[in-house]
C-alpha cells in the first residue's frame, strides 16, 4: 500500500515537472517569435520612411527607376518576413536596404534655404536610428534563439519537447555590418 502511494506521488511530481518544462519551452519559443515580430515591425517602419525620402529627393533630382524598383522589392521582402523566423530573408532585406541607401548619392549645391534638404537629412537620421534599433532587436532575437536552442537540447527538456511540441532549433541572424550602419546626407 505504501509503495502504491509512493508511486502515485512520484508520478504526480513527474507530471507537474513535465508540465513545468513544457511551459518553459513554450515561453522561450514565444520570446523568439516576439523578438522576430519586433524586427518585422521595425523593418516595416523603416520602409515606410522611403516614400517620404523619395518625395524630398524629387525636389532635387530625377531619380533612377532602379531605386524605386529596389524599394518595391524591399517592401515585398519585408512583407514576406511574417511567420517563422527566416534569417536568410532578413539578410536579403539588409542587403537591399544597403543597396537602396547606396544609390542616394546626392549633392547640395549653394542654395541657402532648401527646406527639403533639412527634411531629407531628418528622414535619413530617422532611418539610421531605425537601423540601430533593428540591430538591437536582432541582438535580442539572437539571444532568445540561443536560449531556446540551448533549452530544447538539454535533458530532460529535449525529451519533453520531442514528446509534446516538437519545436525545432532556430537559426541565428549573423551580419556584423548591421551594427555599423549610418546614412548621411552628403554635401559637396
Amino acid at each position: 500500500m505504501n509503495a502504491a502511494i509512493a508511486m502515485s506521488v512520484i508520478t504526480v511530481v513527474l507530471l507537474f515537472y513535465g508540465i513545468y518544462l513544457y511551459n518553459n519551452i513554450v515561453k522561450i519559443n514565444n520570446l523568439v517569435i516576439r523578438s522576430w515580430a519586433d524586427i518585422v515591425a521595425y523593418e516595416r517602419e523603416k520602409v515606410n520612411l522611403f516614400p517620404q525620402l523619395l518625395s524630398n529627393l524629387k525636389e532635387y533630382y530625377e531619380h533612377e527607376s532602379t531605386v524605386q524598383v529596389e524599394i518595391t522589392k524591399l517592401r515585398s521582402h519585408i512583407n514576406d518576413l511574417t511567420g517563422k523566423p527566416n534569417v536568410n530573408k532578413l539578410k536579403t532585406i539588409t542587403d537591399l536596404t544597403k543597396s537602396c541607401m547606396g544609390r542616394f548619392n546626392y549633392r547640395r549645391e549653394d542654395y541657402p534655404n532648401l527646406t527639403a534638404y533639412h527634411v531629407t537629412k531628418q528622414v535619413l537620421n530617422d532611418i539610421t536610428t531605425l537601423e540601430k534599433t533593428i540591430a538591437a532587436a536582432i541582438t535580442i532575437f539572437n539571444m532568445n534563439v540561443a536560449d531556446f536552442n540551448s533549452y530544447i537540447k538539454q535533458f530532460p527538456n529535449n525529451v519533453v519537447n520531442s514528446l509534446t511540441t516538437g519545436y525545432k532549433r532556430y537559426s541565428r541572424f549573423d551580419d556584423s555590418s548591421y551594427n555599423n550602419i549610418e546614412y548621411k546626407f552628403r554635401q559637396q
